[in-house]
């Protein structure tokens, strides 16, 4: 059986191909187009993904989407009633959808897909991918991010071939959100620079730690933002209030100083962060008694909190897809398609992430025709490598397959 996972409706767009049980190719298709976080459908990785399966289009039994656009629409609705001030954020909700009905024309149109196209909730793929991706045959799952059906924060079980729920926390109360609003109060693109400001948090002191406390409060089963301080739920976007500007001054501008007050800011975002997402954990633990978890959505990139949370819970083991992000969506809605609506068994694990298309010598030979660059071929480039390193040259290392998610692991990697 061929199931094609496609994201198509939000950034970091790709596709994913299950053969049988086994996730055969994945990419995304910025690897193809070169637009960072894109948003174009992924036509190109579509198509290396049917060419790594030796498959035309109808060989593929289910497309699966990670999106249920109607739930988003009802659900946005439904906070708009009750805050009309929300009009501009659902405006853009209508708009949105609107789009997202389009893509599934012009997908429908494009390929002439005659077998079954479903639609999976966007945190259930999320937790597909990071729960199907493991070794583990019963885990609790955690997936945190901005948001995907009008859902920030999915609490559940993975057993067998079931995930079930235990918690949602529905937008606009959203750590994803939080963390991406003060990323771009700070001067970094949100969606992306969220790992600079992980980056530069521990440069700074906890100064502003009780004042980020108060924005975020801590429930029994989950949390609340005080949206005092935040004007994405009205507008949609990442903005702070006046509130928040009061409080911490004027934005920073992109690319200007940093200065030891953004350092304190990210100091205290990270921490305040950290301390959610393991009351989080804890509460997940505390219901299911699991010793392990999967953690997924973009917040699972979050390296440093996901230490915090294998240090600061009673869980043995943890497991995090490199894909976690939405990228990782696509692996995640054929998983989905698969186990949970198909009750396929589960075939194997995953044990790397190098999925996506290869070069070999003769396309490396290729690339350099027609253009004024020197060549030599290498009895041992790793030494060379270290020598121009100590040297303090930059590397571009390139090898074997391509890997999928934002972290280099290896294969595609800029070392210093």
């Amino acid at each position: 059986m061929n199931i094609l996972g496609i994201n198509c409706f939000s950034h970091d767009t790709s596709a994913a191909l299950l053969k049988d049980g086994t996730l055969l190719a994945f990419a995304e298709e910025e690897r193809f187009n070169r637009e960072k976080h894109t948003r174009q459908f992924p036509h190109q990785a579509i198509e290396f993904c049917l060419k790594k399966g030796s498959l035309s289009i109808n060989d593929v039994e289910y497309v699966a989407f990670p999106f249920i656009p109607i739930k988003d629409l009802q659900r946005g609705f439904t906070d708009f009633i009750r805050n009309p001030r929300s009009f501009l954020r659902f405006a853009g909700q209508i708009n949105f959808d609107y789009q997202l009905n389009k893509k599934m024309r012009k997908f429908k149109n494009k390929y002439n897909f005659e077998n079954h196209i479903v639609f999976v909730g966007h945190h259930e793929a999320h937790s597909a991918a990071s729960f199907y991706c493991s070794p583990f045959k019963e885990a609790a799952l955690l997936s945190i991010d901005r948001g995907g059906d009008y859902i920030s924060t999915f609490l559940g079980v993975g057993k067998g071939n079931e995930i079930t729920t235990v918690r949602e926390i529905k937008n606009p109360h959203s750590l994803g959100s939080f963390y991406s609003s003060i990323t771009n109060f700070l001067g970094f693109k949100p969606n992306g620079g969220e790992g600079k400001v992980m980056g530069l948090a521990p440069y700074g002191k906890p100064t502003f730690y009780n004042d980020f406390k108060k924005m975020i409060k801590l429930e029994e089963n989950g949390f609340k933002i005080d949206l005092r301080y935040f004007t994405y739920h009205l507008k949609g976007g990442y903005g702070v209030s006046k509130r928040f500007k009061k409080k911490f001054g004027l934005a920073r501008l992109p690319d200007s100083d940093i200065t030891r007050w953004d350092e304190d800011i990210a100091w205290s975002l990270q921490k305040v962060t950290e301390d959610v997402a393991i009351h989080l954990a804890n509460y997940l633990y505390k219901k299911t008694k699991l010793d392990y978890l999967c953690l997924s959505g973009g917040l699972a990139l979050n390296g440093v909190m996901n230490h915090a949370i294998r240090k600061n819970t009673p869980f043995k083991d943890i497991f995090i897809q490199p894909a976690a992000n939405d990228g990782g969506t696509s692996i995640g809605a054929a998983h989905y398609v698969r186990h949970v609506l198909l009750k396929k068994p589960r075939k194997e694990s995953f044990d790397h992430c190098y999925l996506g298309p290869a070069c070999d010598d003769a396309d490396i030979k290729k690339s350099f025709e027609g253009r004024n660059l020197k060549r030599s071929e290498l009895a041992n480039p790793a030494k060379k490598a270290a020598e121009l390193l100590k040297e303090g040259k930059i590397i571009v290392w390139f090898q074997g397959v391509m890997e999928g998610g934002p972290r280099a692991l290896g294969n595609r990697s800029i070392l210093a």
